[in-house]
């Protein structure tokens, strides 16, 4: 738990789309980060678990470069990892947590993932 939202860690190797089916058949969504130190302290548990990329629920699915979390929600803040997001390829329109900083990449990339309440 951090800042009143309860994170559950999966350490699965799902696509970034099946993790999120995944989710929302438990009731919940791809992780929503409400802050800057919300999301260091999930970063910082998972990366206990695994140091791998994390699928988080921040996409640019509908319009190129215009992030969103799963409520159609802007973020209140970015930890784009240097040189991201790279836009390398059209079809990368989803995004990984890895060493505390969002990675844009291809959605049917395998990774862990974590979830949240809506």
């Amino acid at each position: 738990e951090s800042e009143g939202r309860t994170f559950y860690l999966c350490h699965n190797n799902l696509t970034w789309l099946d993790a999120r089916t995944y989710c929302e058949a438990q009731g919940r969504v791809l992780a929503h980060f409400d802050s800057e130190s919300q999301s260091d302290e999930v970063w910082a548990a998972a990366a206990e678990i695994s140091t791998t990329k994390w699928s988080i629920g921040l996409n640019d699915r509908d319009v190129e470069n215009d992030y969103r979390w799963h409520d159609q929600s802007v973020p209140a803040f970015a930890v784009w990892a240097d040189g991201q997001p790279a836009h390398a390829l059209d079809w990368f329109d989803c995004v990984f947590l890895s060493g505390g900083r969002w990675y844009e990449s291809n959605c049917i990339e395998k990774g862990n993932f974590m979830c949240t309440v809506p």
